[in-house]
């Protein structure tokens, strides 16, 4: 997946998150209070931050470590992987053409 950098043209002053006070805002609130101190980060913002960072990080490097693992393991084991690997966010899948001979590794494809 290739990263869409905003146009700096478009870059707003000021960007902000809302957590209004509705039905969800008390489950918003502790994930966002979670994601701050699993990340030992000294506020909300630099949490979403860093976890936004995490998620490329962590979508690179599954894709690094299956793409190892392909030549490694039988395709049901590296499926299995994939699987223990995906969360609900972040799905990992691999495909194989056998008349290619080529590995197809999709990460975070819903």
């Amino acid at each position: 997946m290739v990263s869409q950098e905003p146009d700096l043209d478009d870059v707003p002053n000021r960007v902000s998150v809302r957590t209004d006070p509705d039905a969800g805002y008390a489950t918003r609130y502790k994930t966002l209070h979670d994601a701050q101190h699993a990340l030992d980060e000294t506020s909300k913002t630099k949490a979403i931050l860093a976890a936004c960072r995490h998620v490329d990080a962590d979508r690179r490097g599954k894709r690094r470590a299956i793409e190892y693992l392909a030549d490694r393991l039988p395709p049901k084991e590296l499926a299995e992987v994939c699987r223990r690997l995906s969360t609900s966010e972040l799905q990992l899948d691999v495909g194989f053409d056998s008349a290619e001979e080529m590995l197809e590794v999709r990460v975070g494809e819903k």
